[in-house]
């Protein structure tokens, strides 16, 4: 007589099953690169090349301020478009996503058009605009609505 162990194949093959249904979904949802989110500032004047994700293959449609542009992702399903140039815009605007069969969406909400400066690895930063009487006078001047700072966690990926 035969024992029963821990290990049944037909089990482990429906877990196998189950587990690659659901990495495929979850490459099946429509969304924006992880350096996009609520209160993002696009570029004046320049083009904006927005990233994402999606269903390898399928066209994508972004709408933003009256501009409506699409492109394909690649199969895997990464994607680019760009948006045409635009003047600076103080009012907070939705950055719209759309899969070709229209049934998946995504939103970033409160865009703005702005001038965007990036600043990496400069300790002396928080010394200026937080320490300095100088910075703190700057930063209070911006105002809470003209200034967005954002940090950027790198690690893990």
């Amino acid at each position: 007589m035969k024992k029963a162990g821990l290990f049944n194949p037909t089990l482990m093959a429906f877990v196998m099953v189950g587990f690659m249904m659901a990495i495929a979904a979850e490459g099946a949802d429509l969304r924006f690169s992880r350096y996009y989110s609520d209160g993002l500032v696009l570029q004046r004047d320049k083009p904006n090349f927005i990233r994402g994700v999606s269903e390898a293959n399928s066209k994508v449609t972004l709408q933003f301020g009256g501009q409506s542009v699409s492109c394909v992702s690649d199969a895997s399903g990464h994607w680019e478009a760009t948006l045409a140039p635009m003047a600076a815009n103080a009012v907070g605007q939705k950055l719209i996503a759309t899969t070709s069969s229209g049934n998946t969406r995504c939103e970033i909400e409160n865009v703005l058009i702005g001038d965007v400066f990036l600043v990496a690895l400069q300790s002396s930063i928080d010394v200026s605009l937080g320490r300095d009487e100088a910075g703190r006078r700057a930063a209070a001047d911006a105002g809470e609505s003209a200034f967005n700072v954002i940090n950027i966690k790198t690690y893990p990926p």
